[in-house]
């Protein structure tokens, strides 16, 4: 205003821009303690599991998580469980895998899976958004149930053995590549709720271990690959009635409201 001189019509030009942007001040400041305001509201509206130590997110029941620890655990077990029941069936009487092949034997089928597993796992996570969590789920675990159960009837590993074990690693990725922890756990308890999915994870590892020692004196391989099939089939069970559809669409956020961007 000094700079303009003593003309009335600017000095009162700039007032009222003082004005307006003072204005807009306090209406941004306002919308923003509204928005922390809902957001705290959202937050205590949300499911605590594990006495309260663990805050889920949104749309998110108690049985969604524990239904989640259940997978995990399982994952954990037969993950162990069929790595070291391969060693056992390569070398039984189907196969007859001499000890001096058999680790030639065991890395030709590792180093198969990998690139297969390199090609399907980007084209398993757009799935895991376009069809969701629940279908993939059932679909992988009962795929992998059955492949497991039928293992021990085969007779050739060349390729009998190897086109079941690539068929496995693919289906197993439909189950394991489900982002729950994601979709489940509230931003503040990500942390705390990925380390007890971690040790959930172990002791389901830790489980597997121990009950081979036992089973492989006691049973007969068929009957213990049966035993571990079934225990992928009731991943199928929980997931039926305990997961959440969980479909994203590929849309942004700007298009896509985020109440239909999550199907419950």
């Amino acid at each position: 205003a000094e700079y303009m001189g003593d003309k009335p019509e600017v000095k009162q030009d700039i007032i009222n821009c003082l004005k307006i942007i003072m204005e807009a001040k306090e209406g941004l400041q306002s919308g923003y303690e509204n928005a922390l305001f809902e957001e705290k509201v959202v937050e205590t509206r949300n499911e605590r599991v594990l006495f309260g130590y663990v805050q889920l997110s949104e749309g998110t029941r108690a049985i969604n998580f524990y239904g989640m620890l259940f997978i995990l655990f399982f994952l954990g077990l037969v993950g162990v469980v069929q790595d070291t029941l391969l060693t056992f069936l390569l070398t039984s009487e189907a196969f007859k895998v001499q000890q001096a092949e058999l680790g030639k034997v065991l890395a030709n089928i590792s180093l198969l899976q990998t690139p297969v597993k390199l090609i399907t796992t980007p084209i398993v996570g757009i799935l895991m958004d376009r069809v969701g969590r629940k279908p993939l789920i059932l679909i992988g675990s009962s795929s992998c149930a059955i492949l497991l159960f039928y293992m021990p009837y085969l007779r050739h590993v060349y390729p009998d053995l190897l086109i079941a074990k690539l068929i496995f690693a693919v289906t197993a990725s439909l189950v394991n590549q489900a982002p729950l922890i994601a979709d489940y756990l509230h931003n503040n308890s990500k942390g705390l709720g990925t380390g007890i999915l971690a040790i959930t994870i172990m002791i389901g590892s830790m489980t597997g271990e121990g009950l081979i020692q036992v089973m492989i004196k006691a049973m007969e391989l068929a009957y213990i690959y049966g035993f571990f099939a079934i225990g992928l089939g009731m991943i199928s069970v929980i997931a039926l009635f305990a997961i959440r559809g969980g479909r994203y669409h590929l849309l942004p956020p700007s298009v896509l409201p985020q109440s239909e961007a999550l199907e419950p």
